[in-house]
């Protein structure tokens, strides 16, 4: 009697100690750096190559030759181009554009619309892409902007003349596909930025000036649009009103001191603005100490990064930073996630969208490594 009821006391302590251990051993794996080397793949590429991630691989441009690597870092002659291009892409299209040049391209390489501008012509100075609408800035010899559009079966669809203004930016939003234009007025002593929203049939929404600011970027959502600015971030509605944001009732709420280094999040609602200090004019990149996780729908501060950090890339779920070997993974509330530790010294980080892969750069060294 006694020895049964010695075994049915202490049993029970006995499983409740072992699935503590179970459970503190999950806990510290997902929280500390993975020690197995994770699986990379090197690409034929270098860091001084003018590339873009594309369909889910990475285009790159050899001379006048692009040349798609996928997923496993095959190799495919995908066009030709002209040489010394830049280049850009959207989930449906790739672009190569110089001054004289601008040429679009399907995910099977074919080319769906290109153009050539002549000496006495226009010289390009933009390319945007929509995923139903392209959009061509250029800039006459005697200083009139125009910004261009039409559809990837090259229809020309509208023309914009902005006259001798100075079009900082522009990018297209919303279905029926429509366009924001930036203007930047830099001839007094405070710049000023004027932001224009057009609708559908050319109609203007919205013309918002923002004094002694200058947009960086401008993020259109389903109901309002997020202006961020070089000293504060802004809610306007589609009339050109400020709405109020959290933790203000003014609409504008000030990052001064602090720049965007990327854009991240699932909801069109509430985007995620990554925040970076700003460092001196001139002055060397440090790495990173804290980062802010901005959005208009919360309060946020900023978190501190492990020590030698730089930003990496911004995705749908998390965002990564780097520092030496290690990777590290975030989610949009600032909880770290995952660590890794790679073989090589990372410098550089790319995503590609659509897709649980990103690149990354190790001194002269590329490569394609998974990040899901």
């Amino acid at each position: 009697m006694r020895k049964r009821l010695h075994g049915g006391s202490y049993r029970p302590w006995i499983i409740m100690a072992a699935a503590c251990v179970v459970i503190v051993s999950l806990v510290i794996t997902i929280v500390t750096v993975s020690r197995a080397a994770p699986r990379t793949v090197a690409l034929n590429v270098s860091p001084r190559d003018t590339t873009v991630t594309f369909n889910r691989g990475v285009l790159q441009l050899r001379n006048d030759l692009l040349v798609f690597h996928d997923a496993k870092a095959r190799e495919t002659d995908f066009a030709t181009t002209t040489p010394a291009s830049k280049l850009l892409s959207n989930s449906r299209f790739a672009a190569s554009w110089n001054p004289e040049h601008v040429s679009f391209f399907n995910t099977q390489g074919n080319e769906v619309y290109t153009h050539t501008y002549t000496a006495t012509d226009s010289r390009i100075y933009a390319v945007r892409m929509g995923q139903q609408i392209f959009g061509v800035l250029t800039k006459t010899a005697d200083g009139v902007t125009r910004i261009t559009q039409h559809t990837p079966s090259g229809v020309p669809v509208d023309d914009y003349d902005f006259g001798k203004k100075t079009v900082s930016d522009f990018g297209f939003y919303g279905n029926p596909v429509s366009m924001w234009v930036t203007i930047l007025d830099s001839a007094n002593q405070t710049p000023t930025n004027q932001l224009l929203v057009y609708g559908k049939a050319r109609s203007l929404l919205a013309s918002i000036t923002l004094y002694g600011e200058v947009a960086v970027r401008v993020l259109p959502m389903l109901d309002n649009i997020l202006v961020v600015g070089t000293s504060h971030i802004f809610l306007y509605n589609y009339a050109g009103e400020l709405q109020p944001q959290q933790g203000t009732t003014t609409g504008s709420r000030s990052i001064q001191g602090w720049k965007p280094v990327g854009i991240g999040g699932t909801d069109p609602q509430s985007p995620y603005v990554l925040l970076a200090p700003v460092q001196a004019q001139g002055e060397p990149e440090r790495p990173l100490q804290n980062l802010w996780i901005y959005s208009h729908k919360a309060q946020s501060n900023p978190i501190t990064l492990p020590a030698d950090s730089h930003f990496g890339a911004a995705g749908d779920q998390s965002f990564w930073v780097y520092a030496g070997r290690t990777l590290y993974t975030y989610r949009y509330n600032g909880r770290q996630v995952r660590a890794r530790r790679f073989e090589f010294e990372i410098t550089g980080m790319q995503l590609i969208p659509g897709s649980k892969q990103a690149v990354l750069t190790a001194g002269d060294a590329v490569y394609l490594v998974s990040v899901g």
